[in-house]
Parts: C-alpha cells; sequence; structure tokens
C-alpha cells in the first residue's frame, strides 16, 4: 500500500496488527490488555503536536494563541420569523462568522458575568458550581461552555429528548443555579421552574416577545428567580472584567447525564482530562498538517452528547471554524452547501438515507443506474484492494456531484453512536471519495475506545484499533456464550480503562462500583471481538438494552412490558376479529397468518401499543416503529424461552435475523 502522511502519525500504518497486547497482562476469563499500536504509553498519546494541552480551556487557547484571526464561530443569520416558533423562521444564504479573537472576548464576559454572580452569592451553594445550558447547537452554546472552562465551573447540558420530567430531575439533582435557555425551551423552563427550588438565575440566549419575557420574569420572580437577556449579561460582564481562572486537568468539566436506563438519567462526571485526552485522540489521523483557515467542520450532532462536544475539541485543537445548523434536520443539506464542511460527523441513520438513495439510482434499469454501477463496482474494487478513495474519470462524470451534496469539500466523514452496515460504508466512500470513519465509545469514555485507522482497506464492519487514549480488554461473558479463549477470535464484554475514562456517576457511588472495578477498568456492557487485525467489532450487548442509530438508550424491557399492557395482543384472534368483522376460529393458521399481514389489523396494533407507550410515559425514541406479529409463541419447547421463562433473547434474534433485518429496512 502507498505510504501518505497523517497528523502525529507515521506514513506507515500498521494496518495488519492494529492493536497490540500488553504483555504479562492476560489472566484466567480475560483477554490481555489491548492499546493502539501506534501508542505504546498512556497517559500521552505519543506524537500529539499539542502534548501540552490537558484542558478544554487549553484545547481552545492553542489555535487562539497561533491565530487569533481565524474564523471560529459561525451561524446562518434569521430573515425572518419568530424564535419561538422555530418552524417560521427562515434564515441567510450565508455564513456570519466570528474570529477566535472575538470568540475569546466574548468568553471573558460571559464567564466575569457568571464569576461575579457566583462572587455575591446570587447564584450557587451545591457542592459543585454547575451551570445549565438548553438549547439545541449554536455559537452562544460554545461561548457559555468556553465561558465555563475558563472560569473553571461545571456544565450540564439539557436537552429536550430526555422529557421535561426528566429536566426537571437533573436540574434539581445537579443543583443548577443558573441556566441559559434558548427562546423555543423557554415555556417549558417556566413551568419547570417553580418545582427547582435552587434555580436562581435564568438567562435567554434569545431576544423574546415582550409578552413571553414579561410572563417570565413574573413567574420566575414570584419564586425567588431573575430573569436576564444574555446581552445583558455579557454588558455586565464587560463593566466589569475578572481574570480566568483555569482549571487543572483533574478538575470536573460537565456532568452529562445519558439518557440510560433507569427511571432516572445518571450524570456521569467527566474531567477536562477526561474530554481532552479523547479529543487529542480523536485529533489524529487528520491530514491536516497544520491550522487550515478553510477546514470546516459542520455541528449538528447534540452538543448534549459527548460525541459532539468532544468533536468541536478536536475542531478546536485542529483550527477549524465550527458552523452550526440551523436546527431544522430537513435543511441540513443546505448548511452543508453554504458552509462546504470538510469533516462531517454523522450517526448511521443519517448515512443509511445517503445510502438508500444511492441504492435506488443503482437498482434503475436506465443508462444512468448502469453507470452507477460500473462505477461503484470500480472504486469498491480499488478501495477493498488498498484504501484509495479516488477515481480521475468516476469522480469527474459522476461522483463529484454526489460530493457537492454535502458542499463538495468532505474529507472525513466520521459516523459512531451504533455500527453502521458495511455495504453502506464502501458506497459511501467510494461515492464521497473520502475516508469515512468508524468508531466506538460511551458516554462513560468521552466517545473514546475505538476509531478505524485512515485507509484501511477492510475496516467495514469493524470499530477498528483501540483509540489512543485508552486501553481494552475482553473478559468472558458465560451466560452469553463469550469467551476470551474463543477460536479464531477471542469474545467478552469490553473493558475500557484509561485517561478518557469518567470519574464517576455523580451522587451514585454504588452506581459507581458496579460499572468501575476496583482497577478502574468500566465494564461497557458491550460485547466485542478483537479479529485478526486486531481490530475490535462489537458483536452484542450484556444487557438487554439496545442503542439506537442516534445515540439514545433503549431498554428493551420496558417496551416488553407496554406490549404486555395491551390486554388485546394476546388475545390476537379476538383483535383481528374486531377490527375485520369476521369470526375466525383460534386454530384457523392460514387466516391468522393473511389477518397478521392486514394493514387494518397492523394499524390498530400500532394505535394500542402507542396508547400504552404514551400511558408508561415513554419517550418518542423509546417507542415501537414498526413490527411483525409472528402467531407462535416463544416458549421452552421452541427455545425461545428458559426454564424459569425468561426471553434466550439471543437464540431469538438468530432464528428471526432476516425478519428483523428486513424491518430495520423498513424503518429506515
Amino acid at each position: 500500500m502507498a505510504s501518505f502522511t497523517v497528523s502525529g502519525w507515521p506514513s506507515e500504518l500498521p494496518y495488519d496488527s492494529q492493536s497490540y497486547e500488553i504483555p504479562d497482562t492476560k489472566a484466567p476469563g480475560q483477554t490481555a490488555h489491548y492499546r493502539n499500536s501506534l501508542n505504546n504509553k498512556l497517559p500521552i498519546p505519543r506524537g500529539n503536536p499539542a502534548q501540552s494541552v490537558a484542558t478544554t480551556y487549553e484545547c481552545f487557547e492553542v489555535t487562539l494563541k497561533r491565530h487569533p484571526q481565524f474564523k471560529c464561530l459561525g451561524h446562518r443569520p434569521i430573515l425572518s420569523g419568530n424564535v419561538e416558533a422555530p418552524s417560521t423562521l427562515k434564515f441567510e444564504q450565508e455564513y456570519r462568522w466570528e474570529t477566535y479573537e472575538q470568540v475569546a472576548q466574548r468568553r471573558l464576559h460571559i464567564g466575569s458575568a457568571i464569576q461575579s454572580m457566583f462572587n455575591d452569592g446570587v447564584i450557587g451553594g451545591g457542592d459543585l458550581q454547575t451551570v445549565g445550558t438548553w438549547t439545541i447547537n449554536r455559537p452562544e452554546w460554545q461561548l457559555v461552555d468556553l465561558a465555563l472552562s475558563a472560569y473553571n465551573k461545571v456544565g450540564v447540558a439539557l436537552y429536550s429528548t430526555l422529557g421535561r420530567n426528566a429536566v426537571e430531575y437533573i436540574i434539581n439533582h445537579s443543583e443548577i443555579t443558573i441556566v441559559f435557555v434558548a427562546a423555543r425551551n423557554m415555556e417549558s423552563l417556566i413551568a419547570l421552574a417553580p418545582k427547582c427550588p435552587k434555580l436562581r438565575v435564568v438567562v435567554s440566549l434569545d431576544k423574546l416577545s415582550m409578552e413571553t419575557e414579561q410572563r417570565a420574569i413574573q413567574v420566575l420572580k414570584e419564586h425567588g428567580m431573575r430573569f436576564m437577556n444574555l446581552s445583558e449579561l455579557e454588558d455586565a460582564g464587560k463593566s466589569n472584567p475578572l481574570p480566568p481562572t483555569p482549571p487543572n486537568p483533574e478538575d470536573i468539566a460537565t456532568i452529562c447525564y445519558s439518557s440510560g436506563t433507569t427511571a432516572n438519567p445518571k450524570g456521569v462526571v467527566l474531567t477536562h482530562w477526561n474530554l481532552t485526552s479523547s479529543a487529542i485522540a480523536f485529533s489524529q489521523g487528520f491530514t491536516f498538517r497544520s491550522a487550515d483557515p478553510n477546514v470546516a467542520l459542520i455541528s449538528y450532532l447534540p452538543l448534549a452528547h459527548i460525541v459532539g462536544r468532544v468533536i468541536e475539541y478536536t475542531g478546536f485543537l485542529l483550527g477549524c471554524r465550527i458552523g452550526y445548523y440551523t436546527g431544522d434536520p430537513l435543511a441540513l443539506i443546505q448548511d452543508c452547501q453554504i458552509l462546504k464542511p470538510s469533516i462531517f460527523p454523522a450517526v448511521p441513520r443519517i448515512l443509511n438515507r445517503i445510502a438508500m438513495r444511492l441504492q435506488s439510482v443503482k437498482a434503475e434499469s436506465s443508462i444512468k443506474g448502469a453507470l452507477l454501477r460500473w462505477a461503484l463496482g470500480t472504486k469498491i474494487a480499488r478501495i477493498q484492494q488498498d484504501g484509495y478513495v479516488h477515481h480521475w474519470f468516476w469522480d469527474f462524470l459522476i461522483f463529484n456531484k454526489l460530493k457537492a451534496v454535502l458542499g463538495g469539500n468532505v474529507e472525513y466523514i466520521c459516523s459512531g453512536a451504533a455500527p453502521c452496515v458495511p455495504d453502506v460504508l464502501y458506497m459511501l466512500r467510494a461515492g464521497f471519495g473520502c475516508e469515512v470513519w468508524e468508531g466506538w465509545g460511551l458516554t462513560e469514555t468521552c466517545g473514546a475506545g475505538a476509531r478505524s485507522f485512515p485507509r484501511d482497506p477492510s475496516a467495514a464492519g469493524t470499530v477498528g484499533s483501540v483509540s489512543s487514549s485508552v486501553e481494552v480488554k475482553l473478559v468472558d461473558v458465560p451466560d452469553l456464550g463469550y469467551s476470551a479463549e474463543d477460536k479464531p477470535n477471542p469474545r467478552g464484554e469490553l473493558c475500557v480503562r484509561g485517561p478518557s475514562v469518567f470519574k464517576e456517576y455523580y451522587k451514585e457511588p454504588e452506581l459507581t462500583k458496579q460499572a468501575k472495578d476496583a482497577d478502574g477498568w468500566f465494564h461497557t456492557g458491550d460485547v466485542g471481538e478483537i479479529d485478526s487485525q486486531k481490530r475490535i467489532k462489537v458483536i452484542d450487548r450484556v444487557k438487554n438494552v439496545l442503542k439506537l442509530s442516534q445515540g439514545e438508550y433503549v431498554a428493551l424491557d420496558k417496551n416488553h412490558l407496554v406490549g404486555l399492557a395491551v390486554p388485546e395482543l394476546p388475545e390476537f384472534v379476538k383483535l383481528v376479529n374486531r377490527v375485520q368483522g369476521k369470526n375466525i376460529k383460534q386454530g384457523n393458521m392460514a387466516e391468522l397468518e393473511q389477518a397478521a399481514e392486514d394493514p387494518a389489523v397492523k394499524t390498530e396494533i400500532a394505535r394500542l401499543m402507542d396508547a400504552s407507550a404514551k400511558e408508561a410515559g415513554l419517550q418518542g425514541f423509546e417507542k415501537v416503529k414498526t413490527f411483525k406479529v409472528i402467531l407462535e409463541p416463544f416458549s421452552t419447547e421452541n427455545g425461545g424461552m428458559t426454564p424459569t421463562f425468561k426471553l434466550r433473547r439471543k437464540e431469538i434474534e438468530t432464528r428471526y435475523k432476516s425478519t428483523l433485518e428486513a424491518l430495520y429496512e423498513e424503518s429506515s
């Protein structure tokens, strides 16, 4: 394979052995410890150009000091519409930018105002000096976060997909006394405020209507709280600037609440070194030789989730300009065409949609379909040979048009959150002529765990080598039949240790002990396999939990209970007869099988399950979207249940593999 240069890494990458075993670390019931083959020591990733960087404050300072006039944060200004009704908004056709120097000034003003309020006792009083932010991705989110890191405060991100009750829980659990909130969330916060006794100051990131602002002022005042606009807060900080008090690496940077699987979200406590070590690891492998003012990153993956945050810290290390989407997923393509990003973070669901459009054209019997099949076949064959993603003829004739969909400049597509289908990855590498990296990590590991090497010809189907900021081992899972001694490849629960692994669960010492053992290993609950090239494959879950392609977790037991709560589901014959107006007998399998595919029957089942899910308080992402009626109940006789009447999910998954794949395709 031809050599090429990547930031902080040698020109020749060890594709045949991407992770290595640390000698004398293998023990009964587990594998040896694995580290990235290019990183022979922890905690500092070898070859990192910014080895002195150990806090998120310093991530930003690297480029601020070197290139203060580089563009930093950008957005598309609002042309018209009401910020309290996002669907009415229209935006300019260009991005407006603030430089690193301008952002640093606003960081100082916001941070000074926050620090003054803590100094004066207006806010504070909890175990930590926590500050909440409730908004979609936008420059102000990052401005507040940068201010918090400059003055060593703890950020807590709030997000609507958890549900209003969860937001209330997070505010109270983390003892937030000041929260920055977008107009679209202001009504919800006004409703929650009376239930949040420690909340003292609410700062609006937008100019509200007079009616909404007056109502906010009145409700908050009744409960001893103060309302401010961001401009008012910035003016206060500008009038009374205070020197930054930068954090130490082991200081807490954020409490990142995970949707998790329990009744209440878990607060994952992350230090500055946790976050920064992950950002340093992620920055390795990019071909940007030095800070380039033209390198752009599109920000749309929620900053309340860990991956979005780490990617932006990486952007600061690389000297990127970060352009924020408008908040409308349907306008993301337009945002990209205006911004022309170099780095496009993604989740499998988005990549699957792009691939499906390619696949539909590829399947056409027209000349266009034939040409696309020929072009994709040629490029994918080359990728599988040596990882090279360009072809002078086919790129010119076909693929440059596809690349223009995302602006024309994309060099890296970075996917995570859930596994991506290998065929999709190959198709995207060929179609966009760029690197498509897949990675694996969790909130508790700051997104670090594994990531594919650049130009690895056979990376699809794996999540790559061990990240350079952690080490990994596999531990036997006898209940599921996975062992470190399995042949040809060891299998077991993925355990992670290193600088990127979280400090603790906030106020949950027992949960922390369950997740992190005495030696510092975090037991992820994911089951992995180490292949012959020492790459990781994620193949299963230890617990009955699924991680969706957008990054949320769903406890399958919740859905099971919702289904059991619908009395008509076990009585399928009665349901069918009611919907169809027939009198089918219980044993008439032919008619029941036909009824199972009847759209009217399926619509009624969906209605009943949706009502049950609503009654149980499930969020939208937890609800069943597609299903198939299986007439044969799970039992001990057919292998679907254990003798103690527990579901054998592994056997069920294997038995209905093709059905599940078809349902997944349907839901995409």
